[in-house]
């Protein structure tokens, strides 16, 4: 099952299946009671946004703002959201957490959420039990969460899978190498 997304001037639409809310038009079910909604709609919470990107996971969506804000919604199970808990959200919310970086760059995986600021360090929150997330563990994370590394270099871009995870990383600093 597939959910499509378009984005339309300033505007983000969505349509499809309306599985956890992950749609962002604040309810869970489907418009009309079809197992469809053909017709993109609006999403209220973004009316006064600029998006510029816009992600998809299993079940749950995140988008970025002109102004480097990353706003979270749909299934929130093993902190996937970013906002602290597991609660599922079916409109969009604002990743607090990230307030303090100019986020540039967002992606997702199946079931964990990725962000690069500005200055080049990689946030990643979800499910985290292979490995997946960056921080030398098995652990999830339920807010994000700085991978280690950008003290040496930033990382451009990161895409995740299902199990795995892959960025692009500028060494700046080669000092910590030894040969």
């Amino acid at each position: 099952m597939t959910l499509d997304m378009f984005i339309l001037g300033d505007q983000i639409f969505f349509n499809k299946v309306f599985f956890n809310g992950r749609l962002g038009h604040g309810e869970t079910n489907n418009r009309g009671g079809s197992s469809t909604n053909e017709i993109p709609h609006k999403i209220k919470a973004l009316k006064k946004k600029k998006c510029i990107s816009v992600a998809c996971g299993w079940c749950h969506t995140v988008v970025l703002t002109d102004d480097g804000q990353v706003y979270t919604f749909g299934g929130g199970w093993l902190g996937l959201l970013g906002h602290g808990d597991e609660v599922t959200r079916t409109s969009p919310k604002l990743v607090e957490r990230l307030l303090k970086h100019k986020i540039v760059y967002i992606n997702t995986g199946w079931n964990m959420t990725l962000a690069i600021d500005d200055q080049g360090r990689l946030f990643t929150f979800g499910r985290g039990n292979t490995g997946q997330l960056g921080h030398g563990d098995n652990c999830s994370y339920d807010i994000p969460t700085p991978v280690m590394g950008y003290k040496y270099g930033k990382f451009i871009c990161a895409s995740a899978g299902y199990k795995n995870t892959a960025a692009l990383f500028e060494i700046i600093e080669t000092s910590m190498y030894i040969d």
